[in-house]
């Protein structure tokens, strides 16, 4: 049996979900989704998956996600002490690795999985894997609406927050108002008819530093399930993302084939990798 660990925000969620059901696909094992951290050792999320999948299995006796620090390792201990048991981080995973797993072994997957080969194999059996099943909330019907009447509509995810805080800008501070304005000068020179959707965590932040035209669309942020903002982004004709997992997910849903997706170059101030797809353009 499989079990992957699902925790952090939804651009994450979705990332361990795709990497949950590649390795169901490919291996044609029971695979189940541990999520005890949400509530326990993580207050600050909640468990958004039900939207594309009401019925996703849980995995319920593995409960070493639900503590941190040293009561964390103790369990993980405990259940690595069962030759059976293989505890897998990223570090140690190869995609090659699915050819060769036992079915009298319980794999355990801690990690992100932030790659597009995952939800790409998916896709390639359901275009619809990622779409939601639950009807859109009345409060973001007009703005989808607008989307939809919009002829070049853009999509322009602005994140702030624990990014800009100061134990973390000098990591993940790389959209700075320079790329922003980098990002919509070559847009609205491109078409004359561009209409710019602006998604953030502090919208008052974007209204203050960075120039918009006049007919830009605010979109309030409103107590949902935050995979309807992935999917309005994903609405829209182009996007402008950040570096983070939230807004990838809009620009990767984005069925326009002549969608044009612009992204930070660097991901992280600390490292050159980057989750960019090849045909999105680093700035």
């Amino acid at each position: 049996m499989i079990t992957v660990r699902v925790w952090g925000g939804i651009g994450n969620q979705l990332f361990q979900y795709a990497f949950g059901e590649y390795l169901r696909l490919k291996t044609g094992q029971d695979v189940r989704y541990d999520i005890l951290s949400f509530g326990h050792s993580d207050q600050l999320r909640t468990f958004e998956l039900t939207i594309l999948n009401p019925d996703i299995p849980l995995a319920t006796k593995i409960k070493f996600s639900k503590y941190t620090k040293y009561k964390n390792r103790f369990y993980r201990l405990l259940f690595q002490l069962n030759f059976k048991n293989k505890f897998i981080t990223e570090s140690n995973f190869q995609v090659e690795d699915v050819l060769h797993f036992k079915n009298n072994t319980c794999y355990y997957f801690q990690g992100y999985w932030q790659s597009h080969i995952f939800p790409d194999e998916l896709r390639k059996i359901n275009k619809s894997c990622f779409k939601p099943l639950q009807r859109l909330p009345q409060e973001l019907k007009i703005i989808d609406d607008e989307i939809e009447q919009s002829h070049n509509s853009v999509a322009i995810h602005v994140r702030r927050g624990d990014y800009f805080l100061p134990k973390n800008v000098n990591i993940f501070g790389v959209c700075n108002v320079g790329y922003y304005q980098q990002a919509i000068e070559l847009l609205t020179r491109k078409y004359r008819d561009v209409r710019l959707f602006i998604f953030s965590d502090d919208l008052s932040w974007v209204k203050d530093n960075i120039a918009l035209p006049p007919n830009a669309v605010f979109i309030p942020n409103f107590d949902v399930n935050p995979y309807w903002y992935i999917f309005l982004m994903s609405q829209c004709k182009h996007n402008v993302i950040s570096n983070s997992s939230f807004s990838w997910w809009g620009a990767y849903l984005n069925v326009n084939k002549n969608k044009i997706v612009m992204c930070p170059k660097k991901w992280t101030s600390v490292s050159d990798k980057t989750i960019a797809l090849l045909s999105w353009i680093q700035i």
